[in-house]
């Protein structure tokens, strides 16, 4: 069976809603570059990965420069996205009740069309084929900065100049799980009955119990992008 996903979008007053970024604040921070401008003539609507960007902007605003916060919203986005779409309830459409690895497939698949050109930031697998989402994203005392799985891990692997200093670990899975309970849609799904190409992406999922739910599995190969 065969699937068309498109994302759903929202008005600058619906994201203030779900994101707690007021829409006065939006405008600011498209000014001082935490997301980017609009072409001229046309209102702000956003998607999931703007909603989480938005997120993660907001907690990274408090703590680090501008541009760092700003990279880190960019890669942090896609993971927190990843998790909300990995909740049956924030799409709209699609067989109810299908199995998770179903719904895990479907949200790396929206985020690998989302952001063609990076899509390995802030997800996880194979180089060129992620499979899931980031459970952390870690900035150390240096400022090097890592999505990934395993907290022990990289802390037993970290440097003495990591660790000299104040370290930031963001839990991206609880801010995906906690945008999936505002209660909004965030994609939409169909089954492909014309058997040709849309606009929208075609995806084939395979529908298979062998895979735990994306929330509750821990990777311990992480993707890291270079440090910033």
């Amino acid at each position: 069976m065969e699937y068309n996903i498109e994302p759903i979008y929202y008005s600058a007053r619906n994201v203030a809603k779900i994101t707690g970024v007021s829409e006065r604040s939006q405008r600011n921070w498209r000014a001082r570059g935490f997301i980017p401008p609009l072409p001229d003539g046309r209102h702000f609507r956003a998607d999931v990965f703007d909603l989480s960007k938005l997120i993660v902007a907001n907690i990274a605003a408090e703590r680090f420069p501008v541009a760092s916060a700003a990279l880190y919203a960019e890669i942090c986005a896609k993971a927190v996205a990843v998790h909300a779409l990995c909740q049956l309830e924030v799409w709209d459409g699609g067989p109810r009740g299908g199995y998770l690895d179903f719904w895990r497939q479907m949200a790396v698949q929206a985020a690998s069309d989302r952001f063609p050109e990076s899509g390995v930031m802030g997800l996880m697998g194979n180089v060129g084929r992620p499979t899931h989402a980031a459970r952390y994203f870690i900035v150390f005392a240096d400022g090097s900065a890592w999505p990934c799985d395993d907290l022990n891990d990289m802390f037993r692997s970290a440097g003495p100049e990591e660790l000299d200093g104040p370290v930031v670990v963001l839990d991206l899975l609880h801010l995906g799980l906690a945008l999936a309970r505002k209660g909004f849609k965030f994609m939409r799904i169909a089954e492909d009955t014309s058997r040709s190409r849309s606009l929208q992406r075609r995806v084939r999922p395979a529908l298979r119990r062998c895979a735990p739910p994306c929330q509750r599995e821990p990777r311990p190969a992480c993707v890291r992008p270079a440090p910033t």
